[in-house]
Parts: C-alpha cells; structure tokens; sequence
C-alpha cells in the first residue's frame, strides 16, 4: 500500500517541549478516520493504538494520558492525550494550519494499527476509570465509585 504512513514517520519527544501548547483538535473531528469508529471506548482505542506503535505513555494522570511526538518530515512537535472532551490532538497554535495534515497523517497510521493489549487506570470527575485493549477489543471501563 503505498499511502501507508509508518510509525517512524513520528518519534517521541520530552513532554516539556510541549509546554503552552493547546487542543488543536479531537480525534474525532477526522472524517472517516479512526476517531469515527471507536465505538464505546474512545480512550482505549485511542491508547492501545498508540501503544501498539509507541509503548506505554509519557504520562497517566487525571482524565487519561498523554504521548509528545515530533512529525520528522516537518519537524512540528504534537501531543496525543487523553482529556475529559475525548481523545484529542495537541500542539502549537502558531503551528495549527501545518499540524493538520500532520495529525491526519498521525490519526491514519493509528487506524492501520491493531490494538496492542494493554491497559492504564486514572481517576475522572465521575470515578476511577480503567482503559486499554483485552485481545484486541478496546475498552473504557469504571473501577468504582468515586471517591469523596
């Protein structure tokens, strides 16, 4: 398939050389890409796929996760995290216009990838919370109630 993005297109970088940076865009505002078809576990998706291409993430805190990446055709760094809006796609707005094609690149590689098995836990506003893949299903799930 010679439209086929390769993870190595994208390396990881230090989550500090994204500091200031912002949302530019939730996985799911891409048309008929991945963030269309994650069903009922648009965190687990969003995850065990980037863990299929790149291990585990950066980080696990509050609402999710959080990966950096440098896209090294452009040298544009991005982040892919989980927040309580969903899956999105983070960067520099100076960088807004170019990250585009960048994160459909990105979200494309994500949805030629199989789920890896794997799973994180992180406390929400609604709970603990559980997400990752189980034989190749992703899954969000609650642990229990919250804590108060």
């Amino acid at each position: 398939m010679t439209n086929a993005v390769r993870a190595e297109r994208f390396e990881r970088v230090a989550s500090d050389q994204l500091d200031w940076s912002g949302k530019i865009r939730n996985r799911s505002e891409f048309t008929g890409l991945g963030g269309m078809r994650t069903g009922s576990a648009p965190v687990g998706d969003f995850l065990s796929r980037i863990w299929a291409n790149y291990g585990p993430p950066d980080s696990v805190a509050f609402e999710g996760f959080a990966y950096a990446f440098r896209d090294k055709q452009t040298g544009l760094p991005f982040s892919a995290y989980a927040a309580g809006s969903g899956p999105p796609y983070g960067g520099f707005p100076k960088d807004q216009q170019q990250l585009m094609q960048v994160l459909a690149a990105f979200d494309n590689l994500l949805v030629n990838t199989t789920p890896a098995d794997c799973q994180i836990e992180y406390d929400t506003d609604f709970g603990p919370m559980r997400s990752g893949s189980r034989d190749g299903k992703p899954f969000d799930e609650e642990i229990g109630p919250r804590n108060e």
